[in-house]
């Protein structure tokens, strides 16, 4: 039995068709290791982040960022994390999901490969402000149950909305 029947939370069922992609990078474990019984996940590789819908790989991300999370605001900033940025801010909807305390930052954590300041919990701002705005990223974090029902629920919206408008464009 999982969480999500245990708690009985009320969401959006999952509707016939809706499969998720968690991409084949993705580490061993991450989300939905005991999904709900009406959920199907499929591993296949992603361009973009590490969840997706069949059908919308292209145009719906979410990327997950844990223990790693401050190396991808700091040192790898502008070799990696940027150019990530930038490709999924061209999708219909993306997201970024934090499954550890943004804010808790570790003493080793740097704003650049270079060895500069460490990072602040200014910079964290910044960058979460960054990626809403500039980026049009939907960020959101906490642990891993709130993290996987924030995904549940809005790849299942997504998967909704987007397949109206497609059924409606004809």
């Amino acid at each position: 039995m999982s969480l999500y029947e245990l708690e009985k939370w009320k969401r959006y069922p999952i509707p016939a068709g809706c499969e998720f992609v968690k991409d084949t990078r993705e580490q061993s474990g991450g989300l939905f290791c005991n999904p709900p019984d009406d959920l199907v996940i499929v591993r296949k590789c992603l361009k973009h982040g590490d969840y997706s819908i069949v059908g919308y790989e292209d145009s719906i991300t979410i990327e997950r960022k844990c223990s790693d999370f401050w190396a991808y605001v700091g040192a790898e900033r502008q070799e990696k994390t940027i150019p990530k940025l930038e490709a999924m801010s061209k999708y219909l909807w993306a997201g970024l999901v934090v499954e550890v305390d943004p804010f808790r930052i570790p003493s080793n954590a740097i704003e650049t490969k270079e060895g500069g300041k460490k990072l602040t919990k200014m910079d964290i701002w910044n960058f979460f402000k960054s990626c809403s705005i500039h980026y049009h990223i939907h960020v959101f974090w906490g642990n891993r149950y709130v993290v996987e029902c924030y995904v549940l629920v809005h790849l299942t919206y997504c998967y909704k909305h987007f397949g109206k408008l497609r059924k409606e464009a004809g």
